[in-house]
């Protein structure tokens, strides 16, 4: 474990581009937390570029080194090390900046909305920012045979192999988004931007997103390729692009198991959604090429397993639980019947609920989302 994370920290680009922004952005009266801190890297930036108070959260043992290397910089008088999962944290005052890295290729991965949320809420000053904070996803169409015969590697075999018909395999394979490796790609179109989100602000991370493209040149489809730039502070921008000089996060490759050929100038009709479960947070994609009359789709959902681990639990007479989160909502709910008003519901959710709210601002901000929802 500890070589990957070395190999990390070995990217220099993505590194220097966290440095500028923390040296940029914080000052000796900023608090700063960092989730998914690791070996601690942007919490000891964060403390010599004179931070007030760093907490550097983490939930593998990894923070045992972080430990360690800060006090051999003499930097462990300034950083809080919290070796917990972030939702579980409580911090004793809300903060200026969280310092967030662990992105997928595409951004978002099962489970990062609820990590996000769940840190602006209740971590999150008022006016207060991540590092990165504006996040921009894109897509282009591309050719890149490499790819897509690293997925369809029987090819010549027809998916049969030691008399074997292996083909449904295939078909998993090719509704997966993928790493993309680093095997030669042309764009066949220019890029799109799916959308942007404002890690301090936003609530919903996914998207149902069409676009009608014109191709720059004659070649033949094989997928999708995902990406995220962002911006690290208003004035800095950091871009994971294929055309970028490469790093660690790299990008998705959405793959179309039937080849598309495509003439110059021709109409490409690009459809790409995310679906994330409410309950679970599980994500899923669909992604979609139309060209002329021909039309080829990919899903998650044919490239999912069955969980055979979740058939009792979905035949077995279960009594339904309320988590903490569903508890606070039915709380502020039936309080909210017009005998209370919003400073005295605050207050008995702190009362409550201390281990969520430790301020009457952390408590106002969930009331009004509630208030936001189901108030007329």
């Amino acid at each position: 474990m500890i070589k990957e994370f070395r190999e990390l920290l070995d990217d220099r680009m993505r590194i220097e581009a966290f440095k500028s922004a923390i040296d940029e952005l914080v000052t000796p009266n900023s608090i700063v937390a960092e989730i998914g801190t690791a070996l601690g890297t942007y919490s000891f930036f964060s403390a010599k570029a004179g931070a007030k108070t760093v907490y550097a959260i983490e939930m593998a043992p990894m923070i045992k080194v972080a430990r360690e290397i800060a006090k051999r910089n003499k930097l462990d008088d300034k950083i809080t090390f919290i070796h917990k999962k972030s939702t579980d944290v409580r911090l004793p005052e809300l903060v200026d900046y969280i310092i967030m890295e662990d992105f997928s290729p595409f951004f978002l991965y099962d489970g990062l909305s609820r990590t996000l949320r769940d840190a602006r809420k209740r971590f999150l000053k008022p006016g207060g920012k991540f590092i990165p904070n504006t996040i921009l996803l894109k897509i282009a169409v591309i050719e890149s045979p490499g790819l897509h015969n690293s997925l369809n590697i029987w090819k010549k075999e027809n998916d049969r192999l030691y008399g074997i018909d292996w083909s449904d395999t295939t078909r998993i394979l090719f509704n997966q988004p993928r790493y993309a490796e680093r095997f030669p790609i042309r764009f066949l179109t220019d890029e799109s931007l799916i959308r942007t989100i404002d890690l301090s602000k936003d609530d919903n991370f996914t998207y149902d997103f069409s676009i009608v493209q014109s191709a720059n040149d004659s070649g033949t489809i094989h997928g999708l390729i995902g990406w995220w730039d962002c911006w690290f502070t208003p004035t800095q921008f950091f871009s994971n692009a294929p055309n970028a000089p490469s790093n660690t996060w790299g990008q998705w490759f959405f793959p179309f198991q039937q080849p598309i050929p495509v003439a110059k100038g021709e109409s490409v009709k690009i459809n790409i959604t995310a679906i994330e479960s409410q309950k679970s947070k599980q994500l899923n994609f669909k992604w979609s090429i139309e060209t002329g009359s021909v039309r080829v789709e990919q899903n998650t959902f044919d490239g999912s397993l069955f969980n055979q681990k979740n058939l009792p639990r979905l035949t077995s007479p279960l009594s339904p639980i309320l988590n903490e989160e569903g508890k606070i909502t039915r709380f502020i709910l039936e309080k909210i019947e017009g005998k209370f008003s919003s400073a005295e519901i605050a207050d008995q959710l702190i009362q409550r609920f201390p281990e969520h709210f430790f301020t009457i601002e952390n408590a106002i901000t969930e009331l009004l989302e509630i208030s936001r929802r189901y108030v007329i």
